[in-house]
């Protein structure tokens, strides 16, 4: 899995767009990537863009681990919002059953999307 990290910085939150196949090394490899990065604060809001990213044959354990890794690093990662941007019904499923399994353990908050622009409009706005 490859990934691109931006930080969209007159609406004050980070892109992240990931591509290839989805492996749990490139989840926490990309998660350790944006918490390195110059611009992190913990509580920043975050989009990552799955829709360039396969989900092929992903199975519980790894959307477990995914989501211990997330816990691990909570406090760096804070208390923002973090949108998931998916490309079908089927990977908007996966993206859920991550989001139940890690919302209770995590101090951000989670949310998966279908449309770019609603993804935005809830990074952005706090009143949502």
């Amino acid at each position: 899995m490859n990934w691109n990290v931006t930080y969209i910085e007159n609406e004050n939150y980070v892109k992240v767009t990931a591509e290839g196949a989805f492996t749990l090394e490139g989840c926490i490899g990309m998660k350790e990537d944006f918490l390195a990065r110059d611009f992190w604060r913990p509580g920043m809001n975050i989009l990552i863009d799955y829709r360039l990213t396969t989900f092929s044959n992903l199975k519980l354990d790894v959307l477990r681990a995914a989501s211990a890794f997330h816990e691990k690093v909570g406090k760096q990662i804070g208390n923002g919002r973090m949108a998931f941007l998916m490309k079908s019904l089927h990977d908007f499923g996966l993206a859920r059953q991550y989001q139940i399994i890690t919302e209770d353990l995590v101090p951000s908050q989670l949310y998966v999307f279908l449309d770019e622009d609603k993804a935005v409009q809830w990074l952005t706005n706090a009143d949502l």
